[in-house]
């Protein structure tokens, strides 16, 4: 999929990967959504949970073992954000940049 809209398919995986992370670690929720669709604006990654609770970008620490899948994140897209989702959660998304 990534490869047929020119992308590294390396780079959608990290992102894929650290937004679920993301999940796996800060939440206690047992259900995750992933949507992987090309909007006008780019390829897009959106991972959805029922946690209310947001992400948060820390402040770099280099002596931390974590904290740093957001502020990737946020060098490889061209866009991060997040959404409160109708029915409560959230959906976290990437639009991924593309790099000629």
């Amino acid at each position: 999929m990534f490869e047929s809209w020119g992308l590294d398919p390396y780079l959608g995986k990290l992102i894929v990967s650290e937004l679920v992370g993301n999940v796996v670690q800060h939440t206690d929720v047992t259900e995750v959504v992933v949507r992987v669709y090309l909007a006008d604006a780019g390829p897009v990654v959106e991972v959805e949970d029922s946690s209310p609770e947001l992400p948060v970008v820390r402040p770099l620490d280099s002596s931390s073992v974590s904290g740093r899948g957001l502020a990737m994140i946020k060098l490889l897209a061209a866009e991060v954000g997040w959404n409160a989702c109708a029915g409560g959660g959230k959906c976290v998304y990437a639009v991924i940049k593309q790099v000629a």
